[in-house]
């Protein structure tokens, strides 16, 4: 099918993809100040977020960089997922492509149904038998909660990780419209609800941030880690990417890098 690609400077974009299944529009935006980049995401025909892994088995124990994981898959949007293999971290459900990895009840969910729909669970309150009964196809955890119902969660003021970091999150206006975002300066859990609730998000959820945060788009990384760079520490590898879309114009794991986030 027809396909259109746009795509803007390496540093301020803006980046357009779009198919009859999928538009991806990522513009660099400045809130408050600090650096985001923010996908409106516009999902059609059933098409669905999904999960996918590093090129090695078993699944979701060892990891890649995200470029090369997204660039496998053929993904025209890649971010961080909840660092599946994580033993330390609290876990939920986790249910990559129908099958379960973990069946936890202390962490909250983002769930991804076959149909193209999404949903948040506080943790605790599905199990993973539950969640495939639903239609869950893909069920991620990490967290927490950002947003339920348009207002922010009175837990994140309260959360460890709640201080200022680089953030991975996603939001739905709507079913079929999503907000990604991945922030390029540190925000604190509260000042990440208010960017989502900025777009109007009816919720929003908390992905794995600090350096495993990562926006790829058509194979290429957006995000630079800032400071950290000085530092020597760049992108970390990652077990696992939550991906959108599909194109055979994405290049092969292989094949050269462009962006200098890569590293």
């Amino acid at each position: 099918g027809r396909e259109y690609i746009v795509e803007g400077g390496q540093e301020r974009g803006p980046w357009l993809y779009e198919s009859e299944r999928i538009t991806v529009l990522v513009n660099r935006v400045s809130w408050h100040g600090k650096q985001c980049y923010v996908a409106d995401v516009r999902l059609r025909d059933g098409e669905c977020f999904f999960g996918g892994f590093a090129n090695e088995t078993p699944p979701g124990r060892k990891t890649e960089m995200p470029y090369k994981i997204a660039r496998r898959y053929e993904a025209v949007l890649g971010l961080t997922a909840d660092f599946l293999c994580h033993h330390a971290n609290p876990k939920g459900v986790m249910i990559r492509d129908g099958k379960v990895y973990y069946d936890g009840r202390s962490a909250d969910m983002l769930a991804v149904f076959e149909d193209g729909g999404m949903d948040v669970f506080r943790a605790g309150s599905v199990d993973a038998e539950e969640l495939l009964a639903m239609g869950a196809s893909d069920v991620f955890a990490f967290g927490p909660i950002l947003i339920e119902d348009g207002e922010i969660n009175p837990k994140i003021n309260s959360h460890p990780l709640r201080p200022g970091n680089y953030r991975t999150g996603i939001g739905l206006v709507e079913q079929g419209h999503a907000i990604a975002v991945v922030t390029a300066d540190g925000f604190t859990f509260r000042e990440f609800a208010r960017l989502f609730q900025d777009y109007r998000c009816d919720w929003a959820y908390n992905l794995d941030g600090g350096h495993s945060a990562s926006m790829v788009f058509m194979g290429e990384q957006l995000n630079i880690h800032g400071y950290l760079a000085e530092l020597g520490v760049y992108q970390r590898p990652l077990p696992d990417l939550v991906m959108a879309g599909r194109s055979k114009k994405v290049p092969g794991p292989d094949d050269p890098v462009r962006y200098r986030a890569n590293r």
